[in-house]
């Protein structure tokens, strides 16, 4: 998948995003919101890109520091996607629940190096 431009990569990416974009209560769009900010969506089309991920379905579960999505790569096979929130105070809590895993040994401060 090749992309021209940040904006087509940005729309293509949110219409990849599909399960998140329609029939939502006000609860599930305010969801939405907290975890798919634009720099978190251009994350996402990275993985895209890389062949990791294909479609980012619908959420399975819901939290206060992140939630988990049903996601399939390209050969559909199905994965779960953990997106933390960043954007939100409750972000500040998740040093904790990150503090000693090994993936995110030496991250500290900041919340995109997560």
């Amino acid at each position: 998948m090749h992309m021209s431009s940040y904006e087509e990569a940005y729309a293509y990416l949110e219409r990849r995003v599909d399960a998140l974009k329609t029939n939502k209560t006000g609860d599930e769009k305010e969801t939405e919101a907290e975890v798919f900010d634009k720099k978190t969506l251009m994350t996402i089309y990275e993985f895209m890109k890389d062949g990791y991920i294909d479609s980012v379905h619908y959420p399975i579960s819901t939290g206060k520091e992140g939630n988990v999505f049903y996601a399939t790569d390209e050969e559909d096979e199905p994965m779960a996607l953990k997106i933390l929130r960043t954007s939100t105070s409750t972000f500040k809590r998740v040093a904790k629940y990150v503090e000693g895993d090994p993936r995110f040994k030496g991250v500290t401060g900041n919340r995109w190096k997560l």
